[in-house]
C-alpha cells in the first residue's frame, strides 16, 4: 500500500552565497587595516585571520571539495541533502534558524549532526520561502521518527 503523501515535494539547488563573499572580504579587509594601523605589534594575526575567513567561506561552500549542491524533500516530509554522487536522508534538528534573511539549517544523519547557511542568494526565493515553511510547521509522524521515542531507564 502507497504511503499518503503529506506535502507537495519541493527542492532547492544551492550555490555559494555572494553577499556572505562580500562580507567576509570586506570584514577581513578592515580588521587588517584596523591591526596594522592601530595595532602594528600584532601584525602576526593577520595569518591567522585569513585562515579563519577561509574557513568561514568553506563553511558555505566555498572552495570546497564537495560542498552541498541541493535540499530535497519528498512527499512524505523526508528531507535529503544531495553532494556530489551521493545523497544522505536527514532529520532536521529543532535548532534551526529561522529568518527572512538567514537560514541555518542544522540536521542528523546516520549519527552525525550537520549544519548549512542559507542566504538569500544562496537558493532562488520560492524555494527557500517553502523550505522555510516546512521547517516551521512540519512536525513527522511520531510513530515513524526515531529520535521522537523515549526510552525508560
Amino acid at each position: 500500500m502507497r504511503a499518503r503523501q503529506l506535502l507537495p515535494p519541493f527542492a532547492l539547488r544551492i550555490r555559494p552565497s555572494r553577499y556572505w563573499l562580500g562580507l567576509l572580504s570586506g570584514l577581513l579587509l578592515l580588521s587588517a587595516v584596523l591591526v596594522l594601523v592601530y595595532v602594528a605589534d600584532l601584525w602576526w594575526l593577520l595569518p591567522l585571520q585569513c585562515l579563519l575567513g577561509w574557513q568561514a567561506l568553506r563553511a558555505n561552500g566555498w572552495w570546497r571539495r564537495s560542498p552541498l549542491q541541493a535540499i530535497a524533500v519528498d512527499g512524505l516530509g523526508r528531507m535529503y541533502w544531495h553532494y556530489a554522487g551521493r545523497a544522505l536522508e536527514v532529520v532536521p534538528g529543532d535548532d534551526c534558524f529561522i529568518s527572512p534573511f538567514l537560514l541555518i539549517v542544522n540536521v542528523t544523519a546516520a549519527g552525525r549532526r550537520h549544519s548549512c547557511l542559507l542566504l538569500p542568494d544562496s537558493a532562488e526565493a520560492q524555494a527557500l520561502r517553502q523550505l522555510r515553511v516546512y521547517l516551521l510547521w512540519f512536525h513527522a509522524d511520531v510513530a515513524t521518527e526515531p529520535s521522537a521515542v523515549v526510552e525508560h531507564p
